[in-house]
């Protein structure tokens, strides 16, 4: 009898296939104020630690800083969420 083992990564490869994102939909990056508005929960405190922390959490491409306003794409983001 032959049988398969499927580990957890397996497994979430086939039930969560890769997302394509566009980055290019402007209307999908908000800044910090417009995140915090859309979902109460993460405070601007820790969404501008996120940012600061960017580097080191896989957030680098999903957080960008343009001038003085730090921008989020929410779609991206919200993939990053569920991967947590």
């Amino acid at each position: 009898m032959n049988t398969t083992v499927q580990t957890a990564s397996t497994l979430a490869s086939v039930q969560n296939p890769p997302t394509v994102i566009d980055f290019t939909d402007l209307s999908q990056w908000k800044t910090l104020d417009e995140v915090e508005e859309l979902f109460p929960h993460f405070k601007k405190t820790t969404l501008r630690w996120l940012m600061r922390q960017k580097d080191h959490n896989g957030l680098a491409e999903i957080i960008k800083k343009i001038g003085r306003f730090n921008y989020v794409h929410v779609p991206a983001f919200s993939v990053w969420i569920s991967q947590q």
